[in-house]
């Protein structure tokens, strides 16, 4: 993993958290408080790039597949791997961004694919080898907290897995939040709530008014 060292360039911030805990919702609201009262330079992102190709698609055919015709089947670290390339093909895009001073807030990252490997038996140092060549966020952030079990997206493989992997899956979140010094938001508040908390922190970072 790396680092973009360039003068005066934007900062990347990036949102973690187990799948169903408001990650969606807190990163919209984020990101329309920087562009709309400060007039902020944003790219969003929201990891995987679906329509990435060749990845995207791939992506697709395994965690959401529509039909058994299009349905593939991969081992854990294949997936892993091939989450970390669709994150590589699109770090252009990202780079190219902070260099013009546009901050870039993304949804899942690295650590999504940290966490959703482990879950699955695949060892940390597997997957930071699998990672190794991507850019190192500015701020990592771990939206923790109930699960909203009416967001689960119905044919979505990771949030149809069951309570059981999904408390294994956060309990791993933060322990990798430990690790890596991810800052903590607690999102079993009301929404307006969580947004202020998860404000504080970005504001600090963007060092806006």
């Amino acid at each position: 993993m790396k680092y973009l060292d360039t003068a005066k360039r934007g900062k990347f911030i990036v949102v973690y958290g187990p799948s169903n805990v408001g990650k969606s919702t807190q990163v919209s609201m984020l990101v329309s408080k920087l562009v709309t009262e400060y007039h902020t330079q944003v790219l969003l992102i929201k990891y995987p790039v679906y329509g990435l190709e060749p990845t995207g698609e791939e992506i697709l055919k395994i965690v959401k597949p529509t039909s058994t015709k299009n349905y593939l089947v991969v081992n854990d670290i294949a997936l892993q791997t091939l989450y970390a390339k669709n994150r590589l093909d699109f770090q252009n895009v990202v780079e190219v961004c902070l260099r013009a001073g546009i901050h870039v807030i993304a949804e899942d990252y690295i650590g999504t694919g940290l966490a959703r490997g482990m879950t699955s038996g695949v060892s940390l140092k597997e997957l930071l080898k699998i990672n190794s060549l991507l850019l190192i966020p500015d701020m990592s952030i771990l939206i923790d907290g109930k699960r909203f079990t009416n967001s689960i997206e119905k044919h979505h493989i990771f949030e149809n897995a069951g309570n059981e992997l999904w408390e294994k899956n956060r309990n791993i979140h933060l322990k990798l939040a430990k690790r890596f010094g991810w800052k903590i938001v607690k999102s079993d508040d009301s929404k307006e709530t969580v947004h202020v908390n998860l404000w504080k922190l970005v504001n600090k970072e963007l060092k806006l008014k």
